[in-house]
């Protein structure tokens, strides 16, 4: 099952803690796209990642979740295209029916 956790608000989040538990957790992005009822983009990156307390394994994309907000995390593992990461993503192309790319680890497509 694939879900999709939001948050609008601090302490959004962990309630999902009660009822799921996750093996595989992707953070997209922290940016300050829903900053409304947040202070600062910190405290959405505090939130957002607050997933790592329910989460088996953490998959980060490092273009668009900033290094410093990573600090102190469980062990996870990154995905790029602009920058170095766990895995590195390219050749991205999108048509009408379906995405395509190429995902390379350790040199290996």
């Amino acid at each position: 099952v694939v879900l999709e956790l939001g948050t609008d608000g601090p302490g959004q989040i962990a309630p999902f803690g009660k009822y799921i538990s996750a093996d595989i957790t992707v953070v997209t992005a922290l940016v300050p796209e829903h900053m409304v009822y947040f202070k600062d983009i910190e405290q959405v990156a505090t939130e957002e990642l607050s997933v790592s307390g329910f989460s088996k394994t953490m998959l980060i994309n490092s273009d668009l979740c900033p290094a410093k907000f990573l600090t102190g995390l469980p062990e996870y593992k990154t995905y790029a295209k602009d920058k170095t990461a766990d895995y590195k993503v390219s050749d991205v192309v999108f048509d009408e029916q379906k995405v395509s790319l190429s995902i390379e680890k350790e040199g290996k497509e």
